[in-house]
């Protein structure tokens, strides 16, 4: 399974050559927890202090337009994502899991390319990634 999950996240990094690994090939169930790992990573390595919601919208602001076209990314729903995956729960439970999981693409598209991340250093996100992941399903 690993390896359509790396091919998801290569996807959602939109990296050259990047196959669409089709929902009904890797799961939703599994799809879902791929995004959440990949949105954990990034969040990890942009806000490895954590970030108050001011830190988030400052951050939302300054990638809508950059890295994400601005009305692809509903500023609102992006800064509670970015809070609830650091820690603030309960932020986005009513938000619907497309949705939610479409947003958490775009913010960790957004971040590693705000990073500049390439070549070996996008490499070792997707590892990082992975191992989440795997961590994420073994609690399952």
């Amino acid at each position: 399974m690993s390896s359509k999950a790396e091919d998801y996240v290569r996807w959602i990094l939109q990296l050259d050559g990047a196959y669409n690994v089709p929902i009904a090939e890797l799961g939703a169930k599994t799809a879902v927890t791929t995004s959440i790992a990949a949105f954990s990573t990034a969040l990890e390595k942009r806000f490895e202090d954590g970030a108050s919601p001011d830190e988030a919208r400052e951050f939302v602001g300054h990638v809508r337009g950059k890295w994400v076209k601005s009305d692809a990314l509903n500023p609102v729903l992006a800064e509670l994502a970015i809070m609830d995956g650091l820690g603030e729960e309960g932020l986005v439970d009513d938000v619907p899991i497309a949705e939610l999981t479409e947003t958490q693409n775009l913010l960790t598209y957004a971040i590693v390319n705000d990073l500049g991340l390439a070549g070996p250093a996008v490499e070792e996100f997707i590892r990082e990634s992975m191992a989440l992941l795997n961590t994420l399903e073994d609690e399952n």
